[in-house]
């Protein structure tokens, strides 16, 4: 049955691309962070730097084969994380089920959303190559 809904379900209920396709920078993340990350993608375009978000809908059975189309033309280290937990648990997924290794993250684990300036702010972190991990608190 897995295979069944992998072959059957439509890509944008899997995933959907938000953004240029091809990036300098892909995103990716799902469930709630999808708002903010938008805004960021917004903030980093209008500073002339390509950003794309790539909205997980689908977490299991993953959808390999379509991520894998997506990000075909984006190296590992363009690819970031972003979510809501310690682990980045996200990317974690990712490799499981894709091979490719996201190292570039940022998480979030105070139960407290993720502001635009702190998530933009993080980012930059990541993007200058001073972190690849990057833990938020705001509001903490």
């Amino acid at each position: 049955k897995l295979s069944l809904i992998l072959r059957d379900l439509p890509i944008d209920k899997k995933l959907r691309l938000h953004g240029p396709g091809n990036p300098d920078y892909l995103i990716i993340g799902w469930g709630f962070v999808k708002g903010v990350v938008l805004d960021a993608v917004e903030y980093f375009s209008e500073k002339g730097l390509k950003m794309s978000y790539l909205d997980l809908k689908l977490l299991w059975p993953f959808p390999s084969e379509d991520f894998l189309k997506i990000t075909s033309g984006i190296p590992d280290s363009n690819i970031l994380a972003v979510e809501h937990s310690y682990g980045v648990n996200i990317a974690e997924l990712v490799a499981m089920s894709t091979g490719r290794r996201i190292v570039k993250r940022v998480s979030k684990y105070t139960g407290r959303p993720i502001t635009l300036d702190e998530l933009v702010h993080g980012l930059e972190e990541i993007v200058s190559g001073k972190k690849e991990k990057v833990v938020l608190s705001r509001g903490a």
